[in-house]
């Protein structure tokens, strides 16, 4: 039997207790001592440790994306009762006729001038509330990452049941969400229209990290080289101490 198909025997093995809380196995005690007997005639003892070390290093990974995409909706929900406040803030307060609107309808949702001379920026409030978002959002990125990282490391190695993959799959499907604007797409859209009219200040935001995705949103959600390093030094950490 080769080391991968033992490999995968073992973890399924590890799964399906897992999953029953112990009250199940596909293999007897005797079939796995046996198949560590034979792992430990051909020396291949050293590469199941470290396919084990694996094993219980994505397990968490998947643990801590299912709780980031928690985290992600939580910030995503704040954004939308941000996003309510202002849109009735503005239908309380407009009281210019439809003709004279057009700086005064923006400043509802952007910083009040100082002079007429100014450029706008967006609201503030929306800013923070959209900063923690994406900060939410790049946290699940980096989850999502170091499960791909360690299931490249397994090579052909089924690491992951099916609960644990349709986790990995509802933390991709909130990852999207996010990326194509979900319930906030409207309001930046707003802020993109005021920008094609040049009301909207090219820099100086008050939240750095807003300015950035709202100029520059691909950069601003794609993961740096530096974070995917240090995303492989917290692997790397994790295997070494488990």
């Amino acid at each position: 039997m080769s080391l991968r198909n033992k490999a995968n025997i073992i973890f399924a093995d590890f799964n399906r207790q897992s999953e029953t809380r112990g009250k199940e196995r596909l293999i007897t005690p005797e079939e796995e001592e046996a198949i560590y007997e034979d792992c430990q005639l051909k020396h291949q003892i050293p590469e199941i440790n470290r396919l084990t070390d694996c094993f219980n290093v994505i397990r968490r990974c998947v643990v801590d994306s299912s709780m980031r995409v928690v985290l992600l909706d939580l910030q995503l929900s704040r954004l939308s009762v941000i996003i309510l406040r202002i849109f009735i803030d503005q239908r309380t307060r407009r009281d210019s006729p439809p003709e004279k609107i057009s700086k005064k309808l923006f400043s509802y949702w952007f910083e009040p001038l100082e002079s007429e001379d100014e450029d706008y920026e967006p609201n503030v409030d929306f800013q923070h509330a959209f900063a923690r978002a994406l900060q939410a959002y790049r946290l699940l990125r980096k989850s999502l990452y170091m499960v791909e990282v360690l299931e490249q490391k397994g090579r052909d190695i089924q690491f992951l049941n099916d609960e644990l993959r349709e986790m990995i799959k509802d933390a991709n499907s909130k990852r999207a969400e996010f990326e194509e604007m979900g319930t906030f797409g409207p309001m930046i859209g707003i802020y993109k229209k005021a920008d094609e009219m040049e009301l909207i200040r090219k820099s100086g935001f008050s939240v750095p990290e807003f300015e950035e995705y709202f100029f520059y949103p691909e950069k601003a959600l794609e993961l740096t080289e530096q974070e995917k390093e240090e995303c492989k030094k917290t692997i790397h950490y994790w295997l070494e101490n488990i």
